[in-house]
């Protein structure tokens, strides 16, 4: 929020152009209802310093009070439009301002503006729910509470179509130098769903594994890997032996998976149709461990490493982290990225610009694994993350971990993670 000073300039006298730019337009109408305001609070002598003392001066119900002072103070004119009342709201502030003593002449001028707002709103977006988006998606400024309901209705309306939702998210991957090959790097995967729950029994759901790439768009996605954790007392291998299941993570009874056959004749794996409802819930978590499989220096082929998490699944959250050794990085951060794969072919490789998506979360450094702070979202988080590196034999001290956790992440899309490869002369 913007300073509390109600010194605003006279309002413009430029008469109302039917075909003004949005851009134009909003800064202009929002600066006009604040001068029309102030010339209202002249007549009466009142000077609020607060949402509550303004409703409370003209006895107005808190939220219309607090959208008006938000209108009057907020900085930025695409935020403050936002909170600017309906129709109904303006005329119960106008009956306020005319029983307080505000002149007919004043109010008459404040509630042209206000049909200005409207037209502007008719004109450039067709109704007051797609104006709002038009302003949270030119604000200069986030507005988080905004920008948050938006990625709900979103989430929510993804559900319906999609006919399941879960909680979370999770995509790790850990990368640290390869004791079998120094010119390359061992890869830990984790990835998988909590609480993925089905709205319609006859959905199946694709179990997407995140991927690398590198700058060339080559994948490194590996032919072989070994499962990150193994239980010979549990026979769920029998019935797809490659899906390295983290049992101790995954819901009980175990997730029901089939094969199937992807794009590019690849092998892939779905949930099978099951319970609808809280009481079908799911857990499932895989985890790979990829040994020699990524180039650790740079090429003149590649100099850029990319680690993807898929967003294809309505979620409340998505949980990315990627926990990287000290001689991978070279005290570098890697870059965040969120992409729209609806041209996933040229989206995934070049990231051009008009595929890039806004970024409201942000990306931590949470230093090493031992320290860091659990993912809530992500049940018995600090229990695996041990596990995890014991099993891979490597020590959380070396280890930087740097996670993102999106609110409602928009689906159809990819978050990344990359960060450019040293040469060989830049090894520690």
């Amino acid at each position: 929020m913007g300073a509390t000073s109600l010194e605003i300039s006279t309002r413009s006298s430029e008469p109302r152009q039917a075909d003004e730019p949005f851009e134009a337009a909003v800064p202009r109408l929002v600066t006009e209802i604040r001068s029309g305001c102030i010339d209202a609070f002249d007549d009466i002598a009142l000077r609020p310093d607060s949402a509550s003392s303004l409703s409370r001066s003209l006895g107005l119900q808190l939220g219309l009070g607090w959208k008006i002072w938000q209108v009057l103070t907020e900085d930025d004119p695409f935020v403050a439009a936002q909170h600017v009342p309906g129709r109904p709201g303006f005329k119960l502030f106008f009956k306020a301002l005319t029983g307080a003593g505000a002149t007919p002449t004043t109010v008459a001028d404040l509630d042209e503006i206000a049909e200005s707002f409207e037209y502007a709103v008719q004109q450039h977006g067709g109704d007051r729910s797609t104006f709002d988006m038009m302003l949270a998606s030119n604000a200069r400024s986030a507005d988080s509470r905004a920008e948050l309901n938006h990625r709900r209705t979103a989430f929510r309306g993804n559900s319906f179509t999609f006919g399941l939702r879960c909680d979370a998210a999770f995509t790790r991957f850990i990368v640290a130098p390869s004791s079998h090959d120094p010119s390359r790097c061992d890869i830990v995967g984790t990835h998988g769903f909590i609480n993925l729950t089905r709205l319609r029994a006859d959905v199946p759901w694709r179990m997407s594994r995140g991927s690398t790439l590198m700058s060339s768009g080559r994948s490194q996605s590996p032919r072989h890997a070994e499962p990150l954790f193994t239980d010979s007392s549990t026979d769920h291998t029998r019935v797809i032996p490659e899906l390295p299941l983290l049992v101790d993570y995954c819901s009980t009874p175990l997730p029901e998976f089939r094969r199937i056959l992807g794009r590019s004749e690849r092998i892939g794996y779905e949930l099978a149709p099951g319970q609808v409802g809280a009481q079908g819930g799911i857990t499932c978590l895989v985890g790979e461990i990829f040994r020699a499989v990524y180039p650790r220096f740079a090429s003149e082929e590649d100099s850029l490493s990319s680690f993807r998490m898929p967003l294809k699944t309505p979620a409340e959250t998505a949980v990315f982290e990627l926990i990287a050794h000290q001689d991978v990085l070279g005290g570098r951060t890697p870059m965040l990225d969120v992409v729209c794969d609806v041209y996933e072919e040229v989206a995934l490789v070049e990231k051009l610009q008009s595929d890039r998506l806004p970024t409201y979360d942000p990306l931590e450094d949470l230093g090493p694994p031992h320290r860091a702070r659990p993912s809530k979202a992500i049940p018995k988080y600090a229990e695996l993350t041990v596990r995890t590196f014991e099993r891979a034999g490597w020590s959380p001290d070396d280890f930087t971990v740097f996670r993102i956790e999106m609110r409602y992440p928009p689906i159809a899309s990819s978050a990344f993670l990359s960060f450019p490869l040293p040469t060989p002369q830049e090894e520690p």
